[in-house]
Parts: structure tokens; C-alpha cells; sequence
């Protein structure tokens, strides 16, 4: 419980408030931390009384020669769950330090029982990450499996559907294991699980909610805390509601609906899902294909790429895409009469429209394609 990491870090908040030296021991009296750093190691008899007594020991100076170790100042033992696992230790005059002895011994204790809070959310986020990725992978569900996730909140007998969430922000954004932990203590029936460092998966069971537009709400309420909590846009991919057996199919089309949310950084269900189905599917040879024989003129043209982009964001319609982008319509006009010069598509007509929607839906990996 008490570890050296944890003893380190314990010394360091509380030389924060105390310009004396600072010593913690564990039960057998052996000095785990210390501002001196050639303490560590050695045996402090003092500390070992401490442990012994579960009381208070102050060593004044005839002490240091009757006992190893020792220098005169004060012991407190630190308890948790009413047993006393180490001793914290302040080297001075006792008169001096004796009035900071119980705000160090509470401080202390408050950060290992927050330590402690810690380790145990984080090995119940790893028990939960670990039954969800072997229940993405195991086929045919066995009874011993069924307990396993009955002990950790989930009957297999029940409907699951499965969403992917995503962050759109700069490297290192991470979720909070806090924010996950509190999510899912409030929301039994629903399962917050750090996916990778920028994704989350998220997993409802579908009885509780059968209703589309009850698992959106649930979703939008969940997006906009995470967007408040991270300070930047997520995107989520929603799969269908499905047997328990078969959730694998429900966590396939989570990521195949969150290609076209990063896109967007909406809220995107599998089943609303259309041309996009098709599109998914081409390798990244194919579409590097299509992009040179489409749009890769506009490749280096952000105004021009832009304006094809919010022209069929503005489903076309010329006044509200010049609005868009705040320029004349006549500026429009120009802009899209030179994306069909430089594609060879026409605007004007379905063939051209698709040639050039179907392009850009394969842009959002344009990087990766033309590495």
C-alpha cells in the first residue's frame, strides 16, 4: 500500500509546506523516502515505536542515543482502513514541528486513500478494457465468460449496441480516467472504456434504451460534456443494436459510421449510413486513382477546394454557400465555373456532381494516400 513511489511523492507535497526534514517509514521502521536522500534505506527505531504503539512518538535529543537512527523531532503513524501501514517523520525541535503533526498525518493519509482510489478505478477500467476486447474477439460466449461479465455489470442475454468515440484535436488530448469512472458510476446500464489514447468506446445496453432517438439524446448529452470536459470537438459512430453474441458486428459498423463523424464531427448511425457504404469499401490504390482523375487540380487551391466543400455542405444552393463563405455571389459563380475547367467536371450535371461528392468523401485520407 505503501510504496516508495507513493512515500516520494508524499515527501514532495508536504516539503511544500515544511522547510524541516521529512522522513517516511514503512511498518518495519526502514526509511522508504526522505529529504535526505542518504536516509533511505536505514533503520529508524523510532519509526518501528511508532508502528508498534499506533501513537505519537516524540524524540528528543537523550533519545538519539538510545535509539538507531533517530534524530529528534516527532512520529505519526498513518492509517488506513484502521491499520497503521508506515510512519511519516519531522525532524526538529518537537516543540516546534508537535503543531504541524496532525495536518501532515491528515494530508498524508487523504493521499494515500486517494492513491488508493486511483489504483482501484484504474484496475477496474483495465478489468472492463480487458472483458470488452476478448468479447469483441470470442466466439462462441462460454458460461465461465457469461460470469465474468455478470460479476463486472453485464447480462449477456440482453440486446448490447456499441459506439465509437473520437477526439478531432492536437496530439496527447486524452480522456480523463475521472471523467470515464463518474460517467459510468452514474450511467450503470452504460459502459464508458478508453479505446487507445484518443478514442473511447461506448456501450449501451439496448433494452434500457430502444428508441433511436433516446440513444441520440444519451449520445449528444454525452458529447457535449466531453467537448466542455476536453475543450474540442469529438465525433461519434454509432452501430446497431444487436445480440450479445454478435456485438462484434454491432463494434464493426461503430467504425465504419465514425469515418464519415470525423468528417463532420457529428453523431453518425451506421444505418443512416448510404453512399458512403460503397465508398469504405474502394482500397486506398483505387481512390488515389479516382482523386487524380478528379480533384487533385484543387488539391493545391484552398479557396477553390473550400468552395466546392461548402457547396455541397449548402446541398448547392448558390445564395446560402456564398453566405458560407462570405463572398459576392458572382465570386461563387467564377470559383465553381474554374473547378469545372480544372476537374473536366460539370457542375450542372448528376454524373459530375457524383464524380466530384464521391472525391472528396475519399479526401479525408488524401494524407495517408499520397504519402
Amino acid at each position: 500500500m505503501l510504496t516508495r513511489n507513493l512515500a516520494n511523492k508524499i515527501v514532495m507535497e508536504m516539503r511544500n509546506l515544511l522547510n524541516e526534514e521529512i522522513i517516511v517509514a514503512n511498518p518495519t521502521g526502514i526509511i522508504i523516502a526522505s529529504t535526505d536522500q542518504e536516509r533511505i534505506g536505514d533503520f529508524h527505531e523510532g519509526a518501528l515505536h511508532t508502528c508498534t504503539k499506533k501513537t505519537l512518538t516524540i524524540i528528543a535529543s537523550n533519545d538519539t542515543k538510545r535509539w538507531t537512527g533517530v534524530k529528534p523531532g516527532i512520529n505519526l503513524p498513518v492509517f488506513f482502513h484502521e491499520e497503521v501501514i508506515g510512519v511519516i517523520g519531522i525532524t526538529g525541535d518537537p516543540r516546534t514541528v508537535s503543531p504541524f503533526g496532525e495536518i501532515v498525518k491528515k494530508m498524508t493519509e487523504l493521499l494515500i486513500q486517494e492513491n488508493y482510489y486511483i489504483e482501484e478505478m484504474n484496475l477496474a477500467a483495465r478489468s472492463l478494457e480487458a472483458l470488452v476486447f476478448d468479447w469483441l474477439e470470442k466466439e462462441p460466449i462460454d458460461e465461465s465468460f457469461k460470469s465474468r461479465a455478470a460479476a463486472l455489470g453485464f447480462d449477456l442475454t440482453l440486446p448490447f449496441r456499441i459506439a465509437l468515440i473520437h477526439t478531432i484535436a492536437s496530439f496527447g488530448t486524452r480522456f480523463p480516467s475521472s471523467f470515464i469512472s463518474n460517467w459510468n458510476h452514474l450511467h450503470p446500464s452504460r459502459h464508458l472504456i478508453r479505446w487507445g489514447n484518443d478514442r473511447l468506446l461506448y456501450i449501451m445496453d439496448a433494452s434500457a434504451m430502444r428508441l433511436l432517438h433516446d440513444v441520440r439524446d444519451d449520445l449528444l448529452s454525452l458529447k457535449s460534456m466531453l467537448e466542455s470536459e476536453l475543450q474540442c470537438s469529438v465525433a461519434i459512430g454509432v452501430g446497431s443494436s444487436i445480440d450479445a453474441v454478435k456485438i462484434r458486428i454491432s463494434y464493426q459498423q461503430a467504425e465504419r459510421a465514425l469515418k464519415s463523424a470525423a468528417a463532420t464531427e457529428e453523431i453518425i448511425f451506421e444505418s443512416d449510413l448510404t453512399i458512403e457504404m460503397i465508398t469504405q469499401e474502394i482500397n486506398k490504390d483505387i481512390q488515389k486513382q479516382y482523386l487524380a482523375r478528379t480533384i487533385s487540380p484543387l488539391l493545391d487551391n484552398d479557396n477553390l477546394l473550400s468552395t466546392l466543400q461548402a457547396f455541397f455542405h449548402c446541398n448547392m444552393a448558390f445564395n446560402e454557400t456564398a453566405s458560407y463563405l462570405h463572398i459576392h455571389i458572382n465570386t461563387l459563380h467564377y470559383r465553381l465555373r474554374r473547378i469545372e475547367e480544372m476537374t473536366g467536371h460539370s457542375l450542372k450535371t448528376a454524373k459530375g456532381l457524383v464524380a466530384l461528392y464521391i472525391a472528396l468523401s475519399f479526401l479525408e485520407d488524401s494524407t495517408k494516400l499520397f504519402e
